[in-house]
């Protein structure tokens, strides 16, 4: 375990190489990491040996022919018969990429790095695998290795293992080296993100690096870097338009930095302006506010969300999907109830049919204690019933909400099975499946980049729900029942 505390490291810029050189010996000595050896295999002239190359070399003849199921029986007779056979389990890392079979992969990269300790590819899969389970004990350690040994990284690879190395010295107080070698990444990758060309390479590699670095703590530096991609004059593919300014907004989220997102959307011709999803033609600059607002809201910056939301309004007041949310959130937070009131009704006879509209609506009215249908107009019964028909009975949010105008409405048992249908909704497996492949969707298609976990997401919007029905459920119905 590496403890937390300062160390004397003496750093002096490169000026041949312009990077910053870190006496990784001396580091990894003074945290106590021993010097790794390979162990021995079996003696060169023994039976065990021999069967192990034979076996090696019909796995390698196996894979070159594309037979995978007998190069990995191959592969692996090879290291049951000499463990130490480190060709034979680069052989099986390779298999398991092939085949997306993790466990394998990570289980022969790991042999492969016991038995080669200065192999970069071992280094560079074992350190992108302790940086993303965050074993950031065994990531500093892999990362000062990795820095020692020859390796073909281009200079924006390079920058990105540096910004990753300077994260984890900064965890253990190594602050005067880890603000170098980001400054120093920093330095390398900004005029990359200029002047790289915006072609379905760069495209790649650039989406590859900025989802690197927010994963691995360098998030600032992404969003950095993806604002002056979008303002360069490189990415004249609207798609990649799209792309970064729906990452910047997204790590604004993220960062609960509503100002920065502001600043961003007003920076951008407002003509042109695209997200991700919405690239094939420009949208209006309402709908891009209100856009920004829903990433803000799904990462739980509600407060971001309603100004980005009052931007939107002021652009077009007629637009059902910006004055419904506000009008929610303005509901919900108790705030100026007669212009969510307004905002709310005047979404629903624009898009009458929106579940979302439907049940906003019925909320208002279990508000406003009209839970029938009168001479004025529905009440919360009716619009919630219809909310939860055109959801297909399977939105616990709007059930609950039913629930609760049934049960304000005297019709306590009808309450009662319509929150025990929310909960078991809740409670269903399948549910909590569907909704975070929907947020992995979200952040990979939509937004472009992970920048939190699906886990997270879902807690935000559904954390404290089943909480919540249990308690009006009673102990005793408690269950999903």
């Amino acid at each position: 375990m590496f403890a937390a505390g300062t160390l004397l490291v003496s750093i002096v810029l490169a000026a041949d190489a312009g990077r910053v050189p870190v006496d990784t010996i001396e580091l990894l000595d003074r945290f106590g990491i021993a010097a790794e050896s390979p162990p021995p295999g079996q003696p060169w002239l023994s039976k065990l040996h021999r069967q192990s190359v034979m076996a090696l070399a019909n796995g390698r003849e196996a894979e070159l022919s594309g037979n995978v199921a007998l190069a990995f029986e191959a592969y692996r007779d090879a290291v049951s018969a000499d463990r130490n056979n480190e060709a034979a389990w680069l052989g099986l890392a390779r298999l398991g990429r092939a085949v997306n079979d993790r466990s394998l992969e990570m289980e022969a990269w790991k042999q492969r790095l016991v038995l080669c300790p200065r192999d970069a590819d071992a280094l560079r899969v074992m350190a992108t695998s302790a940086l993303r389970s965050h074993r950031d004990d065994e990531a500093l350690s892999l990362l000062l290795r990795r820095r020692d040994v020859p390796s073909h990284d281009s200079p924006l690879e390079m920058a990105r293992w540096d910004a990753a190395l300077g994260v984890q010295l900064m965890r253990v107080g190594e602050t005067r080296t880890a603000e170098e070698l980001v400054a120093a990444a920093r330095a390398t990758l900004m005029p990359l993100a200029v002047s790289l060309p915006g072609n379905s390479r760069e495209r790649h590699r650039w989406s590859l690096v900025l989802q690197q670095l927010v994963t691995e703590g360098s998030r600032p530096l992404a969003r950095e870097l993806a604002a002056a991609r979008l303002a360069g004059n490189a990415l004249t593919n609207r798609g990649d338009r799209g792309r970064f300014a729906s990452t910047c907004i997204a790590i604004d989220a993220a960062d609960g930095n509503t100002d920065r997102t502001i600043e961003l959307i007003r920076s951008l011709p407002q003509t042109d302006l695209r997200l991700k999803t919405h690239f094939r033609e420009a949208l209006t600059p309402a709908e891009m506010w209100t856009h920004a607002s829903t990433i803000h809201a799904t990462l739980g910056n509600t407060a971001g969300a309603m100004v980005l939301l009052e931007e939107a309004i002021k652009r077009d007041e007629n637009l059902p999907l910006a004055l419904n949310n506000l009008g929610y959130m303005l509901l919900e937070q108790g705030l100026d109830q007669s212009r969510a009131a307004g905002m709310i009704e005047e979404a629903w006879e624009r898009d009458p049919e929106s579940p979302s509209n439907l049940d906003s609506l019925g909320w208002l009215r279990v508000a406003q204690g009209r839970l029938a249908d009168d001479p004025a107009g529905r009440g919360a019964l009716s619009l919630l019933r219809e909310a939860a028909r055109r959801s297909d009975q399977l939105d616990p949010v709007i059930l609950e909400h039913l629930g609760d105008a049934e049960s304000q409405a005297g019709e306590s048992e009808s309450a009662r099975r319509t929150w025990r249908h929310a909960l078991s909704v809740l409670s269903h497996p399948e549910f909590e499946k569907e909704k975070l492949r929907t947020f992995d969707l979200i952040q990979s298609g939509d937004w472009g980049i992970r920048v939190t976990s699906s886990r997270d997401l879902y807690d935000l919007e559904f954390g404290t729900n089943a909480d919540r029905l249990r308690a009006k459920l009673g102990v005793e119905d408690g269950g999903a029942n």
